[in-house]
């Protein structure tokens, strides 16, 4: 599922560039879930569009942590969660 979670944030002069952005996310990635290496970030023009896999319970906090985030002006969701025990996860953000 492709959910798209936007905010409003200030002028584009604050704003750091997508490469920038995507840096600053992928540093925080290991704060926020518990295999950052499973996590791909793509952001163009503010809007950031996270891809992998990630436990149910971890991916709630990485969309809002991420939406959060200064320069960040939409998150897109293309995350698929999994159950701790492995199995997917049926729940939708």
């Amino acid at each position: 599922m492709d959910a798209a979670i936007s905010r409003n944030r200030a002028g584009a002069a604050d704003r750091p560039t997508d490469a920038q952005l995507r840096e600053q996310i992928k540093a925080r990635l290991p704060e926020l879930v518990s295999q950052p290496e499973a996590i791909d970030i793509e952001v163009e023009s503010g809007v950031v569009r996270v891809s992998g896999r990630v436990p149910a319970d971890e991916r709630s906090v990485l969309l809002m942590q991420l939406t959060d985030m200064p320069g960040v002006r939409m998150v897109r969701n293309s995350i698929s969660a999994f159950d701790v025990g492995g199995q997917p996860s049926n729940l939708q953000v």
